[in-house]
């Protein structure tokens, strides 16, 4: 892979695996605190898809470092990221996951992040690798992909179970006209 494009990777590998621990967090504290055992199961298995998406990313920006024509920045990604300014509003936007109500936080990553921005991010930029001819970065970002069709799934069936109840209605579009 020599393609110049790729090098916004430098900045968003690490801000994607900064979503992905907030993410992790995310789920733990809402496993804790619903009590129904189909969404606690949901909420499980997507903890544990998010911790593979970390380790992955992980690997991802290792592989760029000893691969990459000019492995400068990948090798920086976790020290620059309490100065660079893409991390910087990235952890900002994600850590109100974990920073208030676990519902809230699960509207926010599964209904608003995951169904409606990670898409556009891992799509384009699959397709922006693969036109450089990188295989590995497409693979990896289409496998996460997919595993974000069942995060949406999960956040579909939290707000189901906030719309249960008829009273929850406008705190609901509070929380989305916030999260959006």
């Amino acid at each position: 892979m020599c393609s110049s494009d790729l090098e916004i990777l430098k900045a968003v590998l690490p801000a994607v695996r900064d979503g992905e621990y907030y993410a992790m967090q995310l789920m733990i504290m809402i496993g804790d605190t619903v009590q129904n055992p189909e969404l606690r199961q949901g909420y499980l298995a997507q903890q544990l898809d998010e911790v593979r998406h970390a380790q992955s990313e992980t690997w991802l920006t290792r592989y760029y470092a000893k691969h990459y024509h000019d492995p400068a920045g990948f090798n920086v990604g976790a020290v620059c990221r309490e100065w660079n300014p893409l991390t910087m509003a990235v952890r900002s936007g994600l850590s109100t996951f974990v920073a208030s109500d676990p519902v809230l936080g699960c509207l926010n990553l599964q209904v608003v992040g995951e169904t409606a921005y990670t898409n556009p991010l891992f799509v384009a930029l699959t397709e922006v690798a693969a036109r450089a001819g990188d295989t590995v970065l497409p693979s990896l970002f289409l496998s996460i992909q997919s595993d974000e069709g069942r995060h949406m799934a999960n956040g579909y069936s939290t707000l189901s179970a906030v719309l249960s109840d008829e009273r929850n209605l406008p705190l609901l579009r509070e929380d989305l006209n916030e999260a959006f």
